[in-house]
C-alpha cells in the first residue's frame, strides 16, 4: 500500500470508516428500531427545531448539512454494499498458471455482497466462505453469515 499516495489512503481510510459505521448501524436495532433510523431521526429533528426555533442561519445551515450528509452516506453506502475494490497499482502476475479445481475440491475464501438461499437474501460483510466446482462447471459459494449458518 506504499505505492499509493498519502490521499488516497486518507480518502480510502475514510470511506472504509464510514462504510463500517454506516452496516454497523444499519444492521443492528434498539427496540425493534434500526439505530441508523434513529440516528436519522435525530438528525432531523436537530434541523427541525433549528428552523422552528430559528436558531440563526448558520446553526439552520449546518443541521441541514448534517441531514443531508448523513441522508447521503447511507444510500451511498448502502448502494455500494457497503464495500469497494480498491486494485493494487503493482501487477500480480506470476509465471505458473494455477491448473483447474479438481471436483469438489473447497477453496475458503472471504466473501462481500448480496448472497441469497431461495427467498431470502442478505447482504455480508468480509464473512468466511467456501468456493468450489462440481464436475459439470456449477460453480458455488457458500457464506457463513452467522455462526454455524449459511447462504
Amino acid at each position: 500500500m506504499q505505492q499509493v499516495s498519502f490521499f488516497k489512503r486518507l480518502f480510502h481510510t475514510f470511506l472504509g470508516y464510514l462504510y463500517w459505521f454506516t452496516y454497523i448501524t444499519d444492521n443492528r436495532t434498539l427496540l425493534g428500531m434500526r439505530y441508523s433510523t434513529l440516528i436519522k431521526i435525530g438528525a432531523g429533528a436537530l434541523a427541525l427545531a433549528a428552523l422552528v426555533y430559528d436558531w440563526g442561519r448558520p446553526a439552520t445551515y449546518l443541521a441541514l448539512a448534517l441531514l443531508l450528509s448523513l441522508l447521503l452516506a447511507y444510500w451511498l453506502a448502502g448502494r455500494a454494499a457497503y464495500h469497494r475494490f480498491v486494485p493494487h497499482p503493482a501487477e500480480l502476475k506470476t509465471d505458473d498458471e494455477p491448473g483447474p479445481l479438481a471436483p469438489y475440491e473447497r477453496v475458503p475464501v472471504i466473501a462481500s455482497g448480496l448472497f441469497s438461499l431461495q427467498y431470502w437474501e442478505k447482504n455480508v460483510l468480509l464473512r468466511p466462505a467456501v468456493y468450489w466446482q462440481a464436475p459439470r462447471g456449477d460453480h458455488a459459494v457458500m457464506v457463513e453469515h452467522q455462526p454455524r449458518r449459511y447462504l
